[in-house]
């Protein structure tokens, strides 16, 4: 009897998917066309910014557990046109990122942005933006070191990047680190990303793409 009633739930499963096909009210789930479209423009965005996304890691020697983990990501022009395309109609991250662009009076240029993620398990939340116990460089190729204009705190979990920036994750305290312009564009090479801290630094060589 079992056998006869899960044979008849199977077929009137399979006939309602049958039935499904062609139909504008089925075009609307997980595996609608749309759907899938979705899921690959997202896919194909994720991998832009995996593609620039710089990671190093400090062990502590008596536990061998990270002491430090830092990530870097630049906003470099194919990152930015990649997002800005992609939340073109997302007034939360139109707001954000028109601030970025804003720079001291009298410096002109596009600066250079860096969103910045630390993972240490006694990070304090003004450890970067007030205290500086961790600072984030930029080293230029004449051996100029680049202090950051401005460095904003999102935090951990941050809503807006986990919405636009999703290669973070929720145990990341995550900054965006704005620096003035090395040139006139945005540097075509690679960039050397330094972050100082206590037991060291921590140098992230970034792309310029």
């Amino acid at each position: 009897m079992k056998s006869t009633v899960r044979s008849l739930f199977y077929l009137a499963a399979l006939g309602l998917a049958l039935s499904c096909l062609g139909l504008p009210a089925c075009s609307k789930g997980p595996f609608s066309p749309e759907a899938k479209s979705q899921a690959a423009e997202l896919d194909r965005y994720l991998n832009v910014l995996r593609s620039v996304l710089v990671t190093d890691d400090t062990f502590e020697w008596n536990t061998l557990s990270s002491a430090l983990i830092v990530r870097a990501l630049p906003y470099t022009p194919t990152v930015a046109q990649e997002a800005e395309y992609r939340f073109q109609d997302d007034p939360s991250f139109s707001s954000e990122v028109s601030d970025w662009r804003f720079l001291p009076r009298g410096v002109a240029g596009p600066p250079v942005i860096v969103l910045m993620g630390i993972f240490a398990p006694d990070l304090k939340e003004k450890d970067i933006t007030k205290l500086g116990r961790f600072r984030p460089r930029l080293l230029a190729a004449d051996g100029r070191v680049i202090k950051p204009v401005e460095v904003k705190r999102f935090g951990r979990d941050s809503v807006f990047i986990r919405d636009h920036f999703p290669v973070f994750n929720r145990w990341e305290e995550v900054y965006l680190v704005k620096f003035a312009p090395t040139g006139t564009t945005w540097p075509s090479g690679p960039l050397d990303f330094q972050l100082q801290w206590p037991g060291g630094a921590q140098n992230l060589i970034l792309s310029g793409k």
